[in-house]
């Protein structure tokens, strides 16, 4: 995305409208909410996706007469698609795919922009389809266009979030930004799955946040290029979904005869701003007075619609065209001759004279034009790529006069082009297929990814690594597209599953933190670098967030779409336990991070998190419960064998604990005050704290003495011997704490012990749960729990003295 399009939206603050949004998440299907779900709406909620033996969906019904074989797949509750399309191709490759998603039982609702609306009325009428329409037009990339992309925006964002949905698919539209740009935009945001529908190979629409997830392509060859150009990490192969439009619309066809041979058509699109455009009409239409063609026709694309006129008036260079009244499928049946700058009319047309048995008609791209030649292989693929691809068509690639492209009438292309089959069911089993994934627990609760140290104390060594020239030109070009500038950058953390850590050098900014994380692993990160965004208005104890973020890149390194994410590089070391300085600003800071998670929690745009908390809270219990239902039938995970004290969380039934706990004040906390997350900054006067790593923050819906117990765990008791030296530090944390909170978070003497079973707890549910979904943890985070059960159990006497003390005073 051009630089000054993004810096000009900076100064429209920019990051209002990438507030995260996230879904409600069912009680069974953990994926959305119905809130009060009534019971008509639970009896909807039984679907079942099946697939003829042939490849056609088919209902239930349709299975019972025809008698196939089906291959049938249990999806459960209902699921919400939220689809948009703005252009014809979009609308045309949706349209394919709808009643697949219908026949499954999946609740689709489309939001369109013209000329896609006028295509998709009917259908979505007889499909029973819910379709919301935008009448805010699509916009450019110019600083001109900063009012209506706002407005776009938070029109996108408000339907999105109405539309409680589970995934977003959207088609594919030109240059401009459109519903489909800010849906994938939005939907990224709050962590929903993204999918597009390719019209053309390679064509990926980077938007405001990058492609989609998922992208659905014709062919191999389309995804390979695709994800190789374009940066999508995932592509699936549908065939040419288009087609299934295509083939029932020139049916009615047949019998026509075709245009004259003295006729020719240019297929128009939306390109007037291009000079190269104009003068490739021009060309053309010298072209068609030296080879003899009489009517020279200009069939406007659907979005030429109301400017064709003006544009005719206005330019000189449509001397000698006509406007064509026929229809597009109609035009393309008939024509013998047809041009185009690089419309898909003439694969089209190729794949319509296939479907009559006819020869192919002549169909010329003319691409000699510098700046349409650039958009075209800048929005697809290498010219020779696309050339190799398309034995229907000829290719002008230079402008030497008529001759060039009459020598290309002359000589029809070869009439031997394969059309890759659509299966536009393809694309409601692979978004069922991953729903399905995504209700189990370990996609929405456990970890993504492993963090950054696996250590009891301390924080990682930091490399100083240098990094690959090809690696170092993205990640710049990255930067620049938001008007920053890359002066120095190197690894300072080993990779580890996809993730990559650098310090850098930014113009206006000085150092930064990056984290770099596969797309498919972000989810949680960008929740949580919203909160960290939100708390750092008000408190300044954590690394400031680097606005617009995340950004989307594509790391030529592993060959994966992965999300961006940068802070102020902050210049420090871990906590020391024994000095009293650093543990009363420890505290004191400690209680102002809870005032602004407090604060942030009640805001109601950021309910959705703090449901998502709560949801963490019953899964967490609903899996205790199982776990010990296992463990009754002597289903014990293998790993626990090692470990009698992690057993004894398993044997012992600690139901009753959990709710106990939980029915406790609670708030949203840290909810992972290790050592590696503690960092102390020395100051110009006097130093202070910063938390880091706010990803359980997400979903840590707990009683705010866990996270001084983990605190007072981690800090001194993890390094102590059995002696009870360490109890001042600990005195002096909940006393500074007390002081800065305005009163205690302890009520009983058992809290600080209540919080560390509870972490115990949790760490052991995620252990397993882990292992169930093939997922195992190392050994060595096994042994470190067993460890923190070891200090727990030999300094119960004394957490127990210290609630004692902070109650007592």
């Amino acid at each position: 995305m051009p630089k000054k399009f993004l810096t000009g939206f900076s100064r429209l603050r920019f990051h209002k409208f990438l507030n995260a949004i996230s879904c409600l998440i069912c009680d069974q299907w953990r994926i959305y909410s119905c809130n009060a779900c009534s019971p008509e709406h639970e009896a909807q909620h039984t679907a079942r996706l099946c697939i003829r033996a042939d490849g056609e969906p088919a209902t239930t019904d349709v299975q019972r007469n025809l008698g196939r074989a089906i291959n049938c797949m249990d999806v459960g509750k209902q699921i919400r698609v939220s689809a948009s399309a703005a252009n014809p191709g979009a609308a045309n490759a949706l349209l394919s795919v709808l009643s697949a998603h219908v026949s499954a039982g999946v609740d689709v609702r489309i939001l369109s922009q013209e000329p896609a609306t006028t295509i998709l009325t009917p259908h979505c009428q007889e499909l029973g389809i819910e379709l919301s329409t935008c009448s805010i037009p699509r916009h450019g990339i110019e600083e001109t266009a900063q009012d209506t992309a706002l407005q776009l925006s938070d029109f996108v964002k408000s339907w999105l979030h109405k539309a409680q949905t589970n995934a977003v698919l959207c088609g594919l539209s030109g240059p401009d930004m459109g519903v489909d740009e800010w849906l994938i935009h939005h939907a990224r945001q709050a962590g929903i799955a993204t999918y597009s529908l390719q019209d053309y190979p390679g064509w990926v629409v980077n938007g405001v946040s990058g492609p989609a997830d998922t992208y659905f392509v014709e062919s191999g060859a389309a995804g390979e290029t695709t994800r190789n150009i374009g940066g999508a990490s995932r592509t699936v192969e549908t065939g040419r979904l288009a087609l299934v439009k295509l083939e029932k619309a020139v049916r009615k066809f047949t019998d026509l005869p075709v245009f004259e041979a003295n006729e020719a058509v240019f297929l128009g699109q939306p390109l007037w701003g291009y000079k190269g455009y104009r003068r490739t009409l021009q060309h053309v239409r010298l072209c068609a007075e030296q080879i003899g063609i009489d009517r020279l026709w200009y069939q406007p694309h659907p979005l030429e619609r109301d400017e064709f006129e003006m544009f005719v008036q206005r330019e000189s260079t449509m001397t000698g065209f006509r406007k064509s009244e026929k229809s597009y499928t109609e035009v393309i049946a008939r024509t013998p001759t047809l041009f185009s700058a690089y419309s898909t009319g003439l694969e089209d047309a190729a794949f319509v004279h296939r479907y009559l048995q006819r020869s192919p008609p002549k169909l010329i791209y003319c691409l000699f034009e510098p700046d349409l030649k650039q958009q075209f292989i800048a929005a697809s693929q290498p010219l020779e790529d696309t050339i190799q691809q398309r034995p229907h068509a000829a290719f002008a690639l230079d402008r030497t006069g008529p001759l060039s492209i009459n020598q290309l009438t002359a000589h029809p292309a070869s009439a031997v082009f394969d059309f890759p089959a659509p299966h536009p069911e393809t694309v409601a089993r692979t978004i069922m297929e991953d729903l399905k994934a995504a209700r189990a627990p370990e996609a929405q609760f456990l970890p993504t990814h492993q963090a950054a140290n696996e250590s009891l104390t301390g924080h990682p060594e930091f490399l100083d690594r240098g990094i690959s020239d090809r690696l170092r030109l993205s990640l710049t070009g990255i930067f620049a597209t938001v008007g920053l500038q890359i002066s120095q950058i190197t690894q300072i953390l080993p990779p580890r599953d996809g993730l990559s850590y650098y310090r850098a050098e930014l113009s206006g900014i000085g150092a930064v933190f990056i984290k770099s994380i596969p797309s498919g692993k972000a989810g949680r990160d960008q929740r949580s670098f919203e909160i960290e965004r939100r708390v750092s208005e008000t408190c300044n104890c954590l690394a400031m967030p680097i606005k617009p973020a995340p950004l989307t890149f594509y790391d030529p390194e592993d060959g994966l779409q992965k999300q961006l994410f940068a802070w102020k590089f902050l210049e420090g070391r871990g906590i020391d336990a024994a000095n009293q300085t650093q543990i009363s600003a420890l505290a004191s800071e400690l209680a102002h991070l809870h005032g602004a998670l407090l604060e942030f929690q009640n805001e109601t745009r950021f309910k959705p998190d703090l449901d998502r908390a709560e949801k963490h809270r019953a899964w967490l219990c609903d899996s205790y419960r199982q776990i010990q239902t296992e463990s009754l039938k002597g289903q014990y995970v293998p790993q626990l064998d090692g470990f009698p004290l992690l057993q004894s969380f398993v044997s012992n039934d600690h139901t009753g604990f959990l709710e106990r706990f939980f029915s406790a004040d609670c708030q949203l906390v840290h909810g992972d005050l290790n050592p590696g997350n503690l960092l102390w900054v020395p100051g110009e006067h006097r130093g202070s704290v910063a938390f880091l790593d706010f990803e359980e923050a997400t979903q840590s819906l707990f009683p705010a003495c866990f996270d001084i117990a983990v605190l007072i765990e981690r800090l001194f008791l993890v390094s102590e011997g059995p002696g009870t030296e360490w109890m001042p530090q600990a005195e002096l944390l909940l006393k500074g704490y007390s002081r800065a909170r305005g009163g205690t978070c302890l009520h009983t003497e058992n809290d600080l012990n209540d919080a560390l079973v509870f972490a115990t707890i949790r760490s052991l549910v995620i252990l397993i749960e882990l292992e169930k979904a093939g997922r195992p943890a190392s050994q060595k985070e096994w042994e470190k729990f067993e460890n923190l059960c070891v200090l727990h159990q030999r300094f119960k006497g004394e957490m127990k003295t210290l609630a004692r003390w902070a109650i007592s005073t």
